[in-house]
């Protein structure tokens, strides 16, 4: 059992770090019982995750509270990578149940001897179905859950460099084989024109694609837009997206090429002002506020 719950806090340290969780420390907790493990990892931000291993599944304890999902975790640990982190942790928990499963398995099925013609024969345990057991040497990373003909693609679709104004579209069920740069960028104006909370975006020119994010490959601190590595930009729009090296959550921006260049001459970051209310906007609102007290009765 400790060897089991020694790779269990490998994998949550291993499974965290890659998602740019800063991990204090990571111990293995006493088992309360021999088939559970349980493993408490304690992040710089000073917030404590514990997490139990049980055989049909797991839990998962941060700070005070119990939740039964990593993602209602997440969501009180921190808002980066959320849906990533728990895809992670879920697939190398999962894998390790899987691990765990066969071992107990294997451990229940004894050599049976037989007696046959004068002679004892020992007849080998019946095998057991690997089929739940990933074959391949490590967990499946994120981008390779889905084959490149049932991907998943985000698109940051950005209104303005300057003021770092995007909004995310997230595109599933593509076929990356035959899927080209050009109907890709015709299927998000397409996707834009009926998203709800894309109204601002129907007006914007956005005509090229750059690659920003690939699952455990290319990655960019820029908050906006990567403006150097311009190689990324898929500039042979008949090209498929594979063949521009697009994997299951690949993560692309959509711009404007024009509004690209200039911000990259003049990479100028603004802040958006806040404008006082005029007037007429105020006695508006006065007007309803006294609308509301008379209607609820309340004398002014």
């Amino acid at each position: 059992m400790t060897s089991s719950t020694s790779f269990f806090t490998t994998e949550l340290k291993r499974a965290l770090k890659e998602n740019a969780f800063a991990i204090k420390s990571a111990e293995t907790l006493p088992e309360k019982t021999a088939d559970r493990a349980c493993a408490k990892i304690v992040l710089l931000e000073e917030k404590e995750i514990q997490v139990e291993l049980i055989n049909d599944g797991f839990r998962v304890q941060g700070e005070t509270k119990l939740y039964d999902t990593l993602d209602s975790l997440l969501l009180n640990v921190s808002p980066k990578s959320m849906e990533m982190v728990s895809q992670t942790l879920s697939s190398r928990l999962e894998g390790l149940i899987a691990r765990r499963h066969s071992d107990s398995e294997d451990k229940t099925s004894p050599d049976v001897e037989t007696e046959g013609e004068g002679e004892r024969k020992v007849q080998a345990p019946p095998e057991t179905s690997t089929a739940s057991v990933i074959p391949s040497p490590h967990d499946p990373l994120s981008s390779e859950r889905q084959p490149v003909t049932n991907a998943t693609l985000t698109i940051r679709c950005i209104k303005s460099f300057e003021y770092r104004t995007e909004k995310n579209l997230v595109l599933k069920g593509l076929d990356l084989t035959t899927l080209t740069a050009g109907q890709l960028i015709e299927m998000c104006k397409q996707a834009i024109k009926t998203t709800p909370g894309f109204k601002p975006y129907k007006t914007v020119k956005l005509d090229t694609l750059k690659l920003y994010n690939q699952a455990h490959s290319h990655k960019t601190m820029n908050l906006i837009i990567n403006l150097d590595n311009d190689e990324w930009i898929l500039d042979d729009m008949e090209k498929t997206m594979e063949q521009h090296g697009a994997l299951n959550e690949t993560e692309y921006s959509l711009f404007s090429r024009e509004a690209y260049d200039a911000f990259k001459a003049n990479p100028t970051v603004r802040s958006r002002a806040v404008e006082s209310p005029s007037s007429d906007e105020i006695a508006e609102r006065d007007l309803r506020l006294l609308m509301v007290c008379r209607y609820g009765g309340i004398d002014l």
